[in-house]
């Protein structure tokens, strides 16, 4: 039966019952990956200024986790890349965030401080600059502080998966701390830096790049975020890389440039950056030895079966 309709009657008509054309959509046939996240720096100072200024004004307990988000300038959703959310946060002398547990995977890379605790379904661990703490999906857990001046922090989540799967929850104990005691021994939550820097400093070479594993059992250490921590020797360059697995890099120390694509990212110690999903980058280090931390995605891509790279082996 011939129709007098037009293509746009026939598109109007199909608004009306909320279906969409897939052939106007200018994504129905992507070549490769295109994230809407952009590669983006957030400075250290600028960062720590304003959570300082924060902790003069809202207290641990109103604000329940003094945190900073770091939002990426990009068009997507409002995380760090599409799969991170990375954020900053502040716990000062005599403090305790208060016990929660929620299903995201959390990290912790120690920026700045000494003398401050977590403690994760009973196990007190202490932190220091420079280390790795985790905090498993639905986990009790709290952080405490004793002694002099700030411990900041950045974190890192898996809540933009859970956001698009709509399966977070979270719940509040029932108290301010949950019950822990100190461990003896290493410990599964705790992943020193002095450990990190020693195996990296043993590496041959002027780059060097190795994963944070789980104490037992050596596998990444969560299903959807692995972490890794690098070396670049001063005055040389890492490999250039490309995969489809998101970065989010925290700098240790030392002083440098990654090169994301035709963007310039400058970094020193404690600035955190972003680098999204198939951007080529390498880093450069200057005058000293630069040392970086870095949260990504690739369990979860892994998992999903979907992991390819150009450049550097795997």
């Amino acid at each position: 039966m011939l129709t007098t309709s037009t293509i746009d009657d026939v598109i109007a008509e199909g608004a009306s019952v909320h279906a969409f054309p897939l052939w106007k959509a200018p994504h129905a046939r992507v070549g490769a990956p295109n994230p809407s996240a952009v590669p983006h720096r957030w400075s250290y100072a600028t960062m720590r200024s304003l959570l300082t200024r924060a902790g003069e004004l809202i207290s641990a307990e109103e604000a329940d986790r003094r945190v900073f988000m770091m939002i990426n300038p990009g068009s997507g959703p409002p995380c760090t890349t599409e799969t991170i959310a990375a954020a900053m946060q502040l716990i000062l002398p005599g403090e305790c965030a208060p016990a929660h547990r929620h299903t995201p995977f959390a990290l912790r890379f120690i920026v700045e401080g000494t003398g401050a605790f977590t403690a994760v379904n009973g196990e007190k661990v202490w932190m220091e600059e420079g280390d790795l703490v985790l905090t498993p999906s639905w986990a009790f857990h709290d952080h405490g502080k004793q002694g002099d001046g700030p411990m900041i922090w950045v974190d890192g989540l898996d809540v933009p998966l859970m956001t698009y799967l709509r399966i977070q929850f979270f719940e509040e104990w029932k108290e301010s701390r949950f019950p822990s005691l100190e461990m003896a021994g290493a410990s599964n939550l705790r992943y020193p830096w002095t450990e990190m820097q020693t195996r990296l400093d043993a590496e041959p070479g002027p780059y060097a790049c190795l994963p944070y594993l789980q104490r037992i059992g050596g596998q990444p250490i969560s299903r959807t975020i692995g972490a890794q921590a690098e070396r670049i020797a001063a005055g040389t360059s890492s490999p250039q890389r490309q995969s489809t697995t998101s970065h989010v890099y925290v700098v240790r120390s030392g002083r440098g440039r990654t090169h994301v694509g035709s963007t310039v990212l400058e970094w020193e110690p404690g600035d955190t950056f972003a680098i999204p999903t198939w951007q080529p980058f390498h880093h450069e280090a200057f005058g000293e030895t630069a040392y970086v931390f870095a949260m990504h995605d690739r369990p979860l891509i892994d998992a999903l079966g979907y992991y390819q790279e150009r450049g550097a082996a795997k």
